[in-house]
């Protein structure tokens, strides 16, 4: 994707799935990541809570195209250099992980995570450096 980058010599990268990014949001993955399958990047993906309802009416009244202006993000995505993350993880808008992490299989990662931290569950905690 245009909004999307990835390092050198970073690999898995095409068995990851991204999501919602666009002109409001972008993904940004170092190099000398290993990226598991099924991994999911939540560029934008949180439900808006000021509207009357979640329901997509600009779509699906209007018929109109999608412009990604009603998508809710928290920032961008950036992934460090040489950081692991595991089958089926989940790293929602916003979140910064820095280099050499681990993002444990399975963990929905909500906050950003420190250069050498291990994280897992849900939401990803620490696990240890």
């Amino acid at each position: 994707p245009p909004f999307a980058s990835v390092g050198r010599w970073t690999y898995g990268v095409e068995s990851k799935m991204i999501y919602g990014c666009g002109a409001h949001s972008s993904l940004r993955i170092g190099a000398f990541c290993s990226i598991a399958n099924e991994a999911l990047f939540m560029c934008s993906a949180n439900h808006p809570t000021s509207f009357v309802s979640t329901y997509p009416f600009k779509v699906r009244v209007t018929r109109e195209e999608p412009d990604g202006s009603d998508l809710l993000t928290n920032g961008p995505i950036e992934i460090g250099n040489d950081v692991w993350v595991g089958r089926r993880a989940i790293v929602m808008p916003g979140v910064r992980i820095g280099d050499g992490a681990v993002v444990g299989a399975g963990a929905i990662v909500t906050k950003d995570v420190a250069p050498y931290a291990i994280v897992a569950g849900n939401p990803a905690r620490l696990i240890r450096y």
